[in-house]
C-alpha cells in the first residue's frame, strides 16, 4: 500500500481545507490529554463505495464514519425529536481509498492510499494544486440538503430565531 510522509506540523483542520468540497469528508480528530485514547486523528474524503459494500482490510481502504445519537432508540425507549434540521442519516460507514493518519505520540503525519495514482491526487490537493475530483459513477454517500428555513420572529439588530414560538413548542 502506497504511502508518504507528510510534514509534522500539517494540523487535521489545516488538511481538511484542501478537501471540503468533496463528498464525504469524514475527520476523526483525537483531542490531547487522553493518552493512548487520544493518540491517532484521521482524514479522509471522496468515499470509493457505499455504506452496505464489503471492503477487505488488505485493499487499503479504510471506512470512516458515524453512528448518530438518535440510533439510540433501536436500543433502549427514547422520545424522537419533532424537527430534524441536519436530516442525517443514523448510521453511515462509507469506504475510503485514502487517508491521512496523524500519530500525535510518534509526532508524525502519514498519507496512505490503496493506489499510487490515488496517493499523487492526494498530494496535489494537499500542495494547492487541486485537480476536478475524479467522476464517481454512482455517489458514494448522499448530500445533505440546504436545511429548511423556518419563519422567525424579528428579535432586533443581530438577534434572529429560526423558530417561531409555536415551532419551538411543537419542537420541545
Amino acid at each position: 500500500m502506497p504511502r508518504h510522509a507528510l510534514p509534522a506540523g500539517l494540523t487535521p483542520v489545516d488538511a481538511a481545507e484542501f478537501f471540503l468540497d468533496l463528498p464525504g469528508v469524514a475527520l476523526l480528530e483525537s483531542p490531547s490529554g487522553f493518552k493512548r485514547l487520544g493518540r491517532r486523528s484521521f482524514l479522509s474524503a471522496d468515499p470509493v463505495a457505499s455504506p452496505t459494500e464489503l471492503v477487505a482490510p488488505s485493499t487499503g481502504q479504510i471506512r470512516l464514519g458515524h453512528l448518530a445519537y438518535e440510533y439510540g432508540h433501536h436500543f433502549e425507549r427514547l422520545p424522537r425529536p419533532s424537527f430534524d434540521d441536519l436530516r442525517l442519516p443514523e448510521i453511515e460507514w462509507p469506504t475510503y481509498d485514502w487517508w491521512i493518519e496523524w500519530d500525535h505520540s510518534a509526532k508524525t503525519v502519514t498519507l496512505h492510499a490503496a493506489t499510487a495514482g490515488r496517493l499523487k491526487w492526494a498530494r496535489a490537493r494537499l500542495r494547492g494544486k487541486i485537480p476536478a475530483p475524479r467522476p464517481l459513477t454512482e455517489p458514494a454517500i448522499r448530500h445533505l440538503p440546504v436545511p429548511p428555513e423556518h419563519p422567525a420572529p424579528d428579535l432586533g439588530p443581530g438577534i434572529r430565531s429560526t423558530f417561531t414560538p409555536d415551532g419551538y413548542r411543537r419542537a420541545v
